[in-house]
């Protein structure tokens, strides 16, 4: 079965010290995201835990991830970093602890080509200590670059 993939889409995630959270880690997100989208930008905002290290040997082997740096100045201005380096038509917005399925992304792929619009809410799974849970929290997490969408703290 062919790969869907969402060819015109930019990941855009903040991350810090993510080596291992409840999700399975930076590792697990990378390999079950950037797969999917043309491109991934992972903003990291000061890891000591040696995830920028990781983020650097998983950029390698991927050659549509984009790692960066970025002092932690708070939510909003991180997220805002991670966009500017998105050079794709739409932005997905993903943290380290959130996942969507291969099943997951081919939907939207078939969802965004059937249903042109400025932006999607979309509900995902959010892995926390205490478990899994669907989240629509944060929405819209699809939407056109060019919208201008800006993150505030």
């Amino acid at each position: 079965m062919k790969k869907q993939m969402l060819e015109n889409v930019s990941l855009c995630a903040i991350v810090r010290d993510e080596m291992m959270n409840p999700a399975g880690g930076i590792t697990d997100f990378v390999e079950s995201t950037v797969p999917f989208v043309g491109e991934a930008v992972i903003v990291d905002t000061g890891s000591i835990d040696g995830t920028k290290d990781a983020l650097d040997k998983l950029a390698r082997k991927y050659s549509s991830l984009k790692v960066a740096s970025h002092r932690w100045k708070g939510y909003g201005d991180a997220r805002n970093k991670s966009m500017e380096f998105a050079t794709q038509k739409h932005i997905l917005i993903l943290d380290a602890d959130e996942r969507l399925t291969r099943y997951d992304f081919q939907e939207l792929d078939e969802f965004m080509k059937e249903n042109p619009v400025p932006a999607y809410d979309f509900e995902f799974t959010a892995v926390k200590p205490n478990g899994e849970s669907k989240s629509d929290g944060h929405n819209p997490r699809l939407f056109l670059k060019n919208l201008g969408l800006e993150f505030v703290d």
